[in-house]
């Protein structure tokens, strides 16, 4: 799902930052951007992992960016602390970011499915705070985590 909020202005999209981690729907995430840039020129993957600690090497980034240069995508890694959606914005900002991926996985149990989620309605998902505060269009990827 592609989210444009009214007061963004559209750019060409040259850097894509994609938020990872080492979930299943990060990584389809990833292969996702993957997807969408190989081929095209001066495009840069920007990568960010939110961790909760300070780490003075991140594997995270480091394993998507080998990835990344192995298919002669261009791409910078940015690691962050905090709260995920708050730095998932703040660091889309600061690196001038013109689209940004982030996984959007259905936890719920299959059963559920056909209800609404709650964490959406009341607005309380990492996704929902990333869709109202991202200063740049948001791509949301969706997966169902088994």
């Amino acid at each position: 799902m592609l989210l444009v909020k009214d007061d963004i202005y559209i750019q060409s999209i040259r850097r894509v930052m994609v938020a990872i981690d080492r979930s299943a729907a990060a990584q389809q995430c990833l292969d996702f951007a993957i997807n969408l840039v190989q081929g095209a020129p001066d495009i840069e993957v920007q990568l960010l992992h939110i961790s909760g600690k300070e780490q003075a090497e991140d594997a995270v980034l480091q394993e998507a960016s080998n990835r990344l240069q192995r298919l002669g995508i261009k791409c910078k890694g940015y690691s962050r602390q905090g709260e995920t959606g708050k730095e998932i914005c703040a660091c889309a900002a600061e690196a001038n970011a013109n689209l940004l991926l982030i996984a959007s996985p259905d936890r719920r149990p299959s059963i559920a499915r056909g209800l609404p989620d709650l964490d959406r309605l009341l607005g309380s998902s990492v996704s929902d705070y990333v869709r109202v505060h991202a200063p740049c269009p948001v791509l949301l990827t969706r997966s169902v985590e088994t």
